[in-house]
């Protein structure tokens, strides 16, 4: 029983991992060349990950996002960067290449982890 208990904790940490970012990816899907317009380092780490504000125009509108802590990429206050954005909700955004990818990658490795445990712990009866 405790290692099924294990292996749903797993799973669950996976999916609220995964679930945001995904929705993000499949909703956001028109392309925009954005700004970066403030690059916040974490000085306390080793990784030095940073927090990135960027700007972008759609349609005349201007609007602002940012990325969670990422160490994936380097960034510059003033480059030029590909924004992905939901054309519905163009509020609803993401920096292409901030290690997105990664972090749901990982999710998902959690996720099929905590479901082989389960599995497992099912089979054995533990």
């Amino acid at each position: 029983m405790i290692i099924c208990l294990c292996g749903l904790v797993l799973g669950i940490i996976g999916v609220i991992v995964i679930f945001p970012k995904m929705k993000c990816f499949i909703e956001c899907k028109k392309t925009v060349s954005g700004e970066i317009i403030d690059v916040l380092v974490d000085n306390a780490s080793e990784e030095r990950p940073v927090k990135v504000t960027f700007s972008y125009n759609v349609l005349g509108e201007n609007y602002r996002n940012h990325t969670r802590w990422t160490t994936y990429g380097r960034y510059r206050k003033g480059s030029i960067v590909t924004i992905k954005y939901n054309e519905r909700r163009p509020q609803k955004s993401y920096l292409v290449g901030d290690g997105s990818i990664i972090r749901m990658l990982v999710g998902l490795l959690f996720t099929v982890v905590g479901i082989f445990i389960i599995l497992i712990g099912c089979i054995v009866g533990i």
